[in-house]
């Protein structure tokens, strides 16, 4: 941070990064908790401008145009045990309306 420090920075947050608990995603889950990016954020707050961000990395279903894309992600993409689409929507809900408002403040 000190290298950013009194600058202008734009902030990606993939959900990926997310415990499985806590982000329904196409990827491997990762070992932050939504506190741990709320903590984040204010971190880099306090020491920069936050002038623009997004927020990426949600289930999609997939949907390919050609049998070489359907190829590509078998082997490309893990194999995962997603909950239902009800709780894929909940689970993704829940973490966007906390981190949101941390990452527009």
């Amino acid at each position: 941070l000190k290298n950013l420090r009194g600058g202008n920075v734009y902030v990606t947050i993939d959900l990926d990064c997310l415990r499985a608990e806590e982000a329904a995603t196409n990827w491997e889950s990762g070992r932050f908790g939504v506190a741990d990016l709320e903590w984040a954020l204010s971190s880099l707050r306090s020491s920069t401008k936050i002038i623009g961000g997004d927020i990426c990395g949600a289930f999609s279903t997939p949907a390919y145009a050609r049998w070489k894309q359907r190829f590509a992600a078998e082997f490309d993409h893990p194999k995962l045990q997603l909950p239902a689409p009800d709780q894929i929507d909940r689970i993704n809900s829940a973490a966007l309306e906390k981190l949101w408002p941390a990452l527009t403040q």
